[in-house]
C-alpha cells in the first residue's frame, strides 16, 4: 500500500544495479546515484533528515530502513548495522542479495525483514544529504488528512489505540473526512473535534504554513 500524499521523484532509481550479498548500502546508494558515505546502513539512517515510520510507502521510490545486529567489519565487531533496500513502486523492495552477488525483490516489508533477520523502522525521503523525492505541494486541504499520517499522530499521543489496520485500510480507501477517522479512532464526536484541530495546527506548522483550505483553518 502506498500513502496518499503525493511526491515526486527527485532522483530515480535504477533497478538494473547488482552488488555482492552484504553491500546493501552501497548497492542502494548505486540505485539513487547519490555519495557512498558511512561505514553502515544504519549509520545512513541516522543522518537522514526526512524520516517516515509508517509501514505504508509513498507513490514514489524512496530508501527503506531496518535495524539489524550482526558480526560485520575488519576487525570484526557486533553491533546494529541496519539493512536498507529500495522502494519500486509496482516491484517491490528491491535488495543486495542474501548470498552470492545480483539483486534480490521482496513483495513485503515482512518478507525483507524475514529474509535478512531484521525489523523495519522507517523510509526516508532523503539518502547521504540527497533529495530522492519531494512532496508536491506543501499546502494540504482537511480531505489529504485522512491518510496514514492523520491516524499515526493519532497512535503517537497515544488516542488510536482501537484503530486496527483494516481501520486504516478502510478509512484511505473510501477517503473518509479528517472527523470520520478521528471519530473512528475515538468513538466521540467532542474527542474527534479536539484532535482533529490538534492535527490541522501540527500540520500547518509542520509546512511553514498559516492557512490550510484557505477560508476553513488559520493559525492567528
Amino acid at each position: 500500500m502506498s500513502a496518499s500524499i503525493g511526491y515526486e521523484q527527485q532522483i530515480a532509481p535504477d533497478t538494473s544495479i547488482t552488488s555482492d550479498a552484504g553491500w546493501c548500502l552501497w548497492f542502494v546508494q548505486e540505485v539513487y546515484h547519490v555519495p557512498h558515505l558511512y561505514r553502515s546502513a544504519w549509520e545512513a539512517y541516522i543522518a537522514t533528515t526526512l524520516k517516515h515510520p509508517e509501514r505504508i510507502m509513498p507513490d514514489a521510490s524512496v530508501p527503506v530502513f531496518f535495524e539489524h545486529w550482526g558480526t560485520y567489519g575488519n576487525p570484526p565487531t557486533y553491533g546494529n548495522w541496519g539493512h536498507v533496500v529500495a522502494y519500486i513502486p509496482g516491484l517491490g523492495y528491491l535488495s543486495a542479495p542474501g548470498v552470492g552477488d545480483g539483486q534480490k525483490v521482496l513483495e513485503t516489508l515482512e518478507a525483507v525483514e524475514e529474509c535478512f533477520n531484521c525489523k523495519y523502522v522507517g523510509w526516508s525521503e532523503d539518502l547521504c544529504s540527497v533529495k530522492i523525492i519531494s512532496k508536491k505541494e506543501d499546502i494540504m486541504s482537511s480531505q489529504d488528512l485522512a491518510d496514514e499520517t492523520t491516524i499515526r499522530l493519532g497512535w503517537n499521543i497515544g488516542l488510536g489505540d482501537n484503530a486496527t489496520q483494516a481501520d486504516i485500510d478502510n478509512a484511505i480507501a473510501n477517503k473518509l473526512t479528517v472527523e470520520g477517522v478521528l471519530r473512528m479512532i475515538m468513538n466521540s464526536d467532542k474527542h474527534a473535534q479536539l484532535l482533529k484541530d490538534q492535527q490541522i495546527g501540527y500540520q500547518l506548522r509542520k509546512n511553514g504554513l498559516k492557512t490550510l483550505a484557505k477560508g476553513i483553518y488559520e493559525i492567528k
